[in-house]
């Protein structure tokens, strides 16, 4: 059987939190790396772009917050 892989965007304004989460996703079968990005207003246009299926993205983060960003 198949496993199905689960795409992840992460998002957060700093980058060792993001170098963290990609260095974590690439030790795992199941998960692959999609993008980056470090702001809200990023994030959603690289959501439009990847199509993710899981997005870990920071709470607080300058401009639009992770909350704001998800509405």
């Amino acid at each position: 059987m198949k496993t199905k892989v689960v795409r992840v965007l992460v998002v957060d304004d700093s980058i060792v939190p993001r170098t963290a989460a990609r260095a974590m996703l690439a030790s795992t079968v199941d998960l692959r790396h999609v993008g980056e990005a470090s702001s809200g207003a990023d994030a959603l246009r690289a959501m439009e772009a990847t199509r993710p299926d899981l997005v870990l993205m920071d709470v607080h983060m300058p401009d639009m917050d992770g909350p704001a960003t998800a509405k």
